[in-house]
């Protein structure tokens, strides 16, 4: 099936490219640790330049914390939808989706929860408690400590107050095999990932634009390799639960536990050939063939978008028009769905800013207010048709699903972000670098993003529609 893309390729090219892009997805997630540890360190050094701010501002984390908790704690689970019940969700959890995806009749990959981590379970696992003693340097140090010693009396208040419900001690010996465990009756090709997101080994593997027939892995020597969201030890995979992605999308949601579920591989029924933009002028600028996947854009409870996600290499064909209109459709009716459930996605990044009667008011000016209903919505094309990839928040001022196609495309040039999702966009405009914000201006969208009417008359070009 791939054979032409790969001729002319030296022996053994693409287990080397999936290996090179596993190596520096590690080396660049240890580098980005390292980096916010030294940042906290300095923000809590300048904290402690006067006496009483150091103290005031962990309280103000505190507060935080609080506002989190209070919040994730009205969000409903994916059983309480599956029961009929209304209310606010988790904007990323696959799960909800998947439940909401079932109820509106739409075809979605099924996922397989195959393993559930307390927080205090995923902390010991993860290694994200363990800082590396040189990672603050002796001057911030001792910054800090002198923050301490001017706040001794509040400092003390703190750590006597009342604590909080502790958790019983984690048996590390149990919880690794537990961890190992959960891996020996899934089949051989599936990919793991969280409720929350898909791990960083999975976006490295699929930037290769090396296509297997099952999940892609790399071999790191006789006794480790790597895939998406599991590692094998010798003859026994376990789930890799030391991937930052995963841990930051947990952060993002309820601390109810962290959940993974596998998936199986499913193959496009489509492909997308070319070149990479942001591998030119490398030694891997290879052709690729990545497969056909959409991201629907959802606004005030209505599909405004639709952008191929692979966005580089589409082009508006009578074809690739009716797939648009398709997943616009699929996507309105889980929408719809949600919405005739009273059901809600929620975005905590979304939620800490309406704290701001600012940016509330902005939110709301843009039509991303409280009670409205906003999300992406990823699809890809399978021999059994259009079936739901995963959800996630909505394309905000404050940050969430990616504009893909739509980046530069701006109704609102003071700000980065959102993009104007409406439409659709085949493929981003020639200037545009989408792992370089920095380009995401306006431009010629010609031949690239389309309104709806130019795309419902290109597709009824097409023979099948």
């Amino acid at each position: 099936m791939f054979k032409k893309l790969r001729e002319g390729m030296p022996s053994g090219f693409g287990d080397k490219l999936r290996t090179l892009m596993i190596g520096i997805n590690t080396q660049g997630q240890q580098q980005e640790e390292a980096g916010q540890i030294r940042k906290l360190g300095l923000q809590i050094a300048g904290m402690a330049r006067k006496p009483g701010e150091l103290v005031a501002a962990i309280k103000g984390m505190g507060d935080t914390q609080a506002f989190h908790d209070a919040e994730t704690s009205t969000w409903l689970s994916p059983e309480a939808i599956a029961a009929g019940e209304s209310g606010p969700f988790e904007a990323c959890s696959l799960l909800a989706w998947l439940e909401i995806a079932k109820k509106a009749g739409v075809p979605a990959i099924p996922a397989k929860v195959i393993l559930r981590l307390t927080d205090a379970e995923s902390e010991a696992v993860s290694g994200i408690a363990r800082i590396p003693t040189g990672a603050i340097p002796d001057r911030i140090r001792s910054r800090m400590r002198q923050g301490i010693e001017q706040d001794r009396e509040a400092f003390d208040a703190l750590l006597t107050a009342e604590p909080e419900d502790q958790q019983a001690p984690v048996d590390m010996e149990e919880l690794v095999e537990k961890v190992y465990a959960c891996m020996d009756d899934l089949p051989e090709g599936w990919m793991v990932r969280s409720n929350q997101t898909g791990p960083s080994t999975l976006k490295a593997l699929a930037c290769t634009g090396l296509v297997e027939e099952t999940a892609p892995e790399a071999r790191f020597g006789p006794g480790l390799e790597v895939g998406p969201g599991w590692v094998r030890n010798g003859n026994r995979r376990r789930v890799d639960t030391g991937d930052r992605r995963i841990m930051q999308g947990y952060v993002q949601g309820p601390h109810t536990g962290l959940i993974y579920v596998a998936r199986p591989w499913v193959q496009a029924s489509r492909y997308v050939e070319g070149r990479d933009p942001h591998r030119e002028g490398t030694p891997i600028d290879v052709p690729g063939q990545w497969p056909a996947e959409w991201r629907a854009f959802v606004k005030g409870r209505r599909v405004v978008g639709v952008s191929s996600y692979y966005c580089w290499l589409e082009t508006p064909t009578p074809q690739t028009a009716h797939i648009a209109c398709q997943v616009r459709d699929l996507a309105q009716r889980i929408v719809d769905t949600a919405v005739a459930q009273g059901l809600e996605p929620r975005y905590m990044d979304v939620e800490h800013g309406r704290r701001n009667p600012e940016t509330a008011q902005m939110l709301e000016d843009q039509g991303f207010g409280r009670g409205t209903f906003s999300c992406t919505l990823d699809f890809m094309e399978t021999a059994q048709g259009i079936v739901l990839l995963e959800g996630g928040p909505g394309n905000t001022p404050l940050g969430g699903g990616h504009p893909c196609g739509f980046a530069g495309v701006s109704g609102q040039p003071r700000l980065a972000n959102p993009m104007d999702t409406t439409g659709v966009a085949f493929r981003h405009m020639p200037h545009v670098l989408i792992g370089e914000p920095k380009t995401w201006v306006e431009g010629d969208k010609d031949g690239c993003i389309l309104d709806w009417d130019a795309v419902e008359a290109l597709a009824k070009e097409d023979g099948a529609c």
